[in-house]
């Protein structure tokens, strides 16, 4: 083997392991001050939180949260209830923490939903 072939394949080596792989954003939310914690992995270039919440005294009376990211993920907590992309996941808990992993899955308290 010639010395240009061997120093072409280090080369192309060398050039395949430098290249970056993407960059992923990461975003963390405290709603309702410490009602529910939101985790998204990959933000897909950014996020848009909405939000209302009621309350009188110490008691929730209303409260909704409507996150979304990328171009087609949405989270919504309605009064407690967890829907994502539409597909309802269940009642939440105050303190819950929900994480929307890069792979798709959700989690609530470290169980996938």
């Amino acid at each position: 083997m010639s010395y240009s072939a061997i120093a072409s394949a280090i080369f192309c080596l060398l050039l395949s392991s430098c290249q970056q792989s993407p960059t992923r954003s990461f975003a963390k939310y405290d709603l309702g001050g410490g009602r529910y914690y939101v985790e998204i992995e990959d933000t897909q270039g950014g996020t848009s939180l909405k939000f209302n919440s009621h309350s009188e005294g110490k008691v929730v009376t209303q409260e909704q949260y409507d996150l979304s990211w990328g171009k087609s993920h949405r989270l919504q907590i309605d009064d407690g209830k967890l829907t994502i992309n539409g597909g309802d996941l269940g009642k939440l808990q105050p303190g819950d923490r929900i994480i929307a992993k890069v792979n798709g899955d959700i989690l609530v308290n470290g169980a996938k939903r």
